[in-house]
């Protein structure tokens, strides 16, 4: 039973950090000179950031 229990705990934690890994987008608006972060990649003609 212990065994189960480590192998359920496992997956889950497995899962959630799976969840939690994606990519985050920073750029400057070209119009109000804001830094935006998005998980959307940046419109043509924004000054471009780096992915972070």
């Amino acid at each position: 039973m212990p065994t189960l229990r480590l192998v359920i705990l496992s997956a889950a934690l497995l899962t959630a950090s799976l969840a939690v890994a994606q990519t985050t987008y920073r750029w400057v608006d070209k119009d109000t000179g804001q830094t935006i972060f998005s998980d959307q990649p940046p419109p043509p003609g924004a000054k471009h950031g780096l992915p972070t």
